[in-house]
């Protein structure tokens, strides 16, 4: 996408979030029996059981618990491609968190999130304040510096191995 149908679309989203309809499905964070907090896995399966209802009719089967974790699994990549196609390359800097980046910019992103998860048939813009969106982009954010922090270890436990290996190699040398 260029530049300037970027910012075109950028201020559609932005000017008018809830185009596509009220928001009304709340975040279940917490458990009206219990008053505990709820997981963000179990607020996830609420939610997309409540989403399959509002397709399939009050009648439809629950989704069984494969079918979840495949629908989740779907959502987190599109966080991921929301955060390596769109963040990252707008905010460039390597350690990063999701709370770093301008409020106005996460809005748009998860209003890009909303849009390319409806476009899959995931209608996620009827959850208040995007919270889906939101939490499913930070944990993309956690993913990502923690495979990254991950991996600069793996890299420097290699190093320190052949700097190790060089070294005995050549201690017999003398």
């Amino acid at each position: 996408m260029n530049g300037v149908s970027r910012a075109i679309q950028r201020n559609r989203l932005i000017s008018n979030p809830d185009y596509r309809g009220r928001r009304i499905i709340n975040s279940f964070s917490i458990d009206r029996m219990t008053k505990k907090q709820v997981s963000l896995k179990h607020r996830y399966n609420c939610l997309l059981q409540i989403l399959n209802k509002r397709t399939f009719g009050d009648n439809a089967p629950d989704l069984s618990e494969p079918k979840l974790n495949s629908l989740r699994l779907e959502l987190k990549r599109m966080a991921r491609f929301i955060k390596t196609n769109f963040i990252d390359e707008d905010h460039p800097q390597e350690d990063k968190k999701w709370s770093s980046i301008p409020a106005i910019d996460r809005q748009y992103y998860q209003l890009i999130f909303e849009e390319k998860a409806y476009n899959k048939g995931f209608n996620i813009y009827l959850c208040k304040d995007m919270w889906l969106a939101k939490n499913m982009l930070q944990e993309a954010f956690k993913t990502s510096n923690y495979t990254r922090k991950r991996r600069e270890e793996q890299s420097s436990q290699l190093d320190q191995v052949q700097y190790i290996n060089i070294t005995e190699r050549f201690t017999f040398i003398y």
